[in-house]
């Protein structure tokens, strides 16, 4: 069963793929859409929170597919707690990097605040190591904190201009823990365990993923909810300012 040999995977692990989960004709119409979002934003870096709902079409089929959200809520329940799982609305971003803002968003690693994390590769780059946006990622690195207050207290500490210098030091194209991901596969790994970034893209490259995120580990508490609101408002205004 999928959802078996995946979680195994992840407690194992911390990372898992499936390698050419997505069907050619789905990825070419997630790119045209794309294409279209950059004629519309410009050739930068952008990023639109919850486009299978906003942009719907190729974007939402995913999302739509039967039995995707069960999927992951069944490895939220299972990596985290029925809690975290049974009231959460599946939380998308769509991440886009191109033009002479290549290098924006590169280094700024993160733990997501979510159970579990998909990563969908719609375009990667081609292009010597470290200048196509690869991943890095080092699963379970940290366990599920008791509160909110405490995880945001870490994510300040781990997130922000000092630690990103820091971080841009530190990692690079030769790093243990690059990946080089594939459009056509799917990434999954665990959100709020997994410190992550990418590699910078080089300048005139395009690298979109499209990222699925679900299971809240402290809910109840209504901080978490309130920071994915923030987030997408943040995004809305950085979109019409642009």
């Amino acid at each position: 069963m999928l959802e078996d040999r995946l979680f195994a995977e992840l407690q194992a692990k911390g990372f898992t793929c499936l390698e050419g989960a997505l069907d050619p004709q789905f990825l070419e119409a997630c790119r045209a859409q794309v294409e279209g979002l950059i004629e519309r934003h410009g050739d930068r870096f952008f990023s639109i929170v919850q486009p299978y709902k906003s942009e719907a079409g190729a974007f939402a089929q995913l999302a739509e597919t039967p039995g995707f959200v069960d999927l992951l809520r069944n490895l939220a329940r299972r990596g985290h707690s029925a809690a975290a799982a049974d009231d959460f609305e599946l939380y998308n971003v769509l991440r886009v990097i191109g033009g002479r803002e290549a290098t924006k968003g590169s280094f700024e690693f993160h733990y997501d605040a979510t159970v579990v994390t998909v990563l969908v590769p719609l375009y990667i780059p081609d292009g010597a190591p470290g200048t196509t946006g690869e991943l890095v990622a080092q699963p379970n690195r940290r366990g599920y904190r008791g509160s909110s207050i405490v995880n945001i207290a870490e994510k300040a500490l781990l997130q922000n201009p000092l630690a990103f210098e820091y971080y841009r030091r530190r990692y690079g194209a030769g790093h243990r823990d690059v990946i080089q991901l594939q459009p056509g596969n799917l990434y999954f790994f665990w959100g709020y365990r997994t410190f992550h970034g990418n590699l910078p893209c080089e300048t005139g490259k395009k690298r979109a993923t499209l990222i699925f995120h679900f299971g809240d580990p402290h809910a109840g508490d209504g901080i978490s909810s309130a920071i994915l609101k923030l987030r997408k408002l943040r995004e809305q205004r950085r979109l019409k300012a642009a």
